[in-house]
């Protein structure tokens, strides 16, 4: 072997054949990192996310101070659905690892809102202000998880 290639030899004589040494490696194409498409495509079904939840809230608000305890129930009630229909998604959708924890919090988020729903709609339905105050203690709490999604958010390389 010389210079990397096999000599053949023929009956003209000996001449160089291009075929490649064993140790040589074929350069491998550039990729994207590792998630970043996928945490793009979570990006994109975020970015919705916060109106429509906040649209829950302020409804609820307005039917508490209102005390229109039907109008509390139907708006909690929304807020759980809707709630529940994103820890779907994100269980049908999972992380890839660059940003599995703004995934594992927003769902946290989502069930906290999920349970807040259903206690409020129970406890406007029952009238059980215990249930009330611990659904109107969760929503105070969501702002919080909110705030761990954005700064769990600024670490995420992909």
């Amino acid at each position: 072997m010389l210079g990397g290639s096999h000599l053949s030899t023929t009956s003209l004589g000996s001449t160089a054949s291009p075929t490649a040494s064993p140790t040589a490696r074929a350069t491998p194409e550039p990729t994207i990192n590792a998630g970043a498409e996928e945490y793009r495509a979570f990006l994109i079904h975020l970015k919705d996310r916060p109106a429509q939840f906040l649209a829950s809230y302020d409804a609820i608000e307005e039917a508490v101070v209102a005390s229109d305890y039907a109008a509390v129930a139907t708006a909690a009630g929304i807020l759980e659905v809707t709630a529940n229909n994103e820890i779907v998604w994100l269980d049908e959708n999972p992380p890839a690892p660059c940003y599995g924890e703004v995934h594992r919090l927003h769902r946290a988020t989502a069930q906290t809102a999920a349970d807040a729903g259903h206690n409020l709609m129970t406890g406007a339905t029952d009238l059980d202000f215990a249930l009330l105050q611990k659904g109107t203690a969760s929503l105070i709490g969501i702002s919080t998880e909110m705030s761990q999604v954005t700064a769990a958010m600024k670490l995420v390389s992909c």
